[in-house]
């Protein structure tokens, strides 16, 4: 299969699957990942618990395993108020730019939009945002991965700016109703191509190229990925809690025998996913365990 041809059933298949809950399970990796880009070691588990909270729990915060938990929080409510942006078709302006910067890190109150460079970026980001209705997929996503190099190729590649540059990226891609990508690769593999790109002199449509057809890579890669999870592909074993959530939806009484046989996997499997779903706060039971019924619980962003 093509990369425009993935890109087109990606597309079909989002379509046709529950909107919310499939941006919630795709947003657990972009911000897990890009929280290791921005220097956090908080683990995959960890990552999806803080997830489906609204603050970082107390036992958490002088806890030394988890060292790193403010920068994945903080990104993931970055990452949702981008998506409440979206929803509300704004504009890419100064003032959420700085909003969008003093949720991720106190740090980042030497970050200002006051400058005649992050203005004139916003405004030719603006202007150019307004044709992607003329756009195909693959060149939005072109368009997302141009908007992210020219962002960090006019303030310099830093962890600062190269947060920011993946919540422009996510907007783009959102706002577009396309599956944003997520980074899913080793950090140090990333950051040593984007060093070798933005440390280069010389053609800066080169350079651009090269960013462009690494981001290509990376949204195939991410893409093939989710098309086989969205196909129950069994070979797949992540995200099997979405299968199951998928046959609860279909049929809430399902027990985790029935789910099992549906899935061909153990009952101990199911029950495990099950866990994971509560965990989240996903799935709740209503009754008593014979005769009860299942219910899937829609996610709702907490923004900042």
């Amino acid at each position: 299969m093509t990369k425009k041809n993935r890109i087109a059933l990606s597309q079909e298949l989002l379509a046709n699957c529950d909107y919310e809950n499939f941006m919630h399970s795709n947003d657990e990796p972009i911000v897990y990942y890009a929280s290791l880009m921005a220097g956090s070691r908080l683990s995959k588990i960890d990552n999806v618990r803080l997830m489906n909270r609204n603050s970082i729990p107390k036992s958490w915060e002088s806890n030394p395993s988890h060292p790193d938990c403010k920068i994945n929080f903080a990104l993931k409510n970055a990452f949702a108020k981008v998506a409440e942006y979206t929803k509300r078709k704004y504009d890419i302006t100064p003032g959420r730019v700085q909003n969008l910067m003093k949720i991720i890190s106190c740090k980042h109150r030497e970050f200002s939009t006051d400058g005649l460079i992050i203005r004139m970026y916003l405004r030719n980001l603006n202007d150019l945002r307004m044709h992607c209705k003329e756009m195909s997929a693959p060149e939005i996503y072109d368009f997302s991965f141009d908007m992210a190099y020219n962002l960090i190729d006019a303030l310099s590649l830093s962890k600062d700016t190269l947060s920011l540059s993946l919540l422009i990226m996510y907007w783009i891609q959102r706002e577009n109703s396309l599956i944003p990508l997520a980074l899913m690769e080793e950090k140090d593999k990333i950051r040593a191509k984007l060093d070798a790109i933005f440390r280069a002199t010389g053609n800066e449509g080169k350079e651009k190229n090269k960013f462009r057809d690494f981001m290509r890579e990376l949204l195939d890669k991410h893409l093939e990925l989710w098309i086989k999870i969205q196909c129950n592909d069994k070979n797949i074993k992540i995200r099997s809690r979405d299968r199951v959530l998928q046959l609860i939806k279909n049929n809430p009484s399902h027990t985790a025998k029935t789910m099992a046989s549906c899935l061909g996997v153990s009952v101990k499997a199911v029950q495990k996913q099950i866990d994971l779903l509560k965990k989240e706060n996903r799935l709740v039971r209503i009754g008593a365990d014979h005769g009860g019924r299942w219910k899937a619980v829609e996610y709702k962003p907490a923004c900042m």
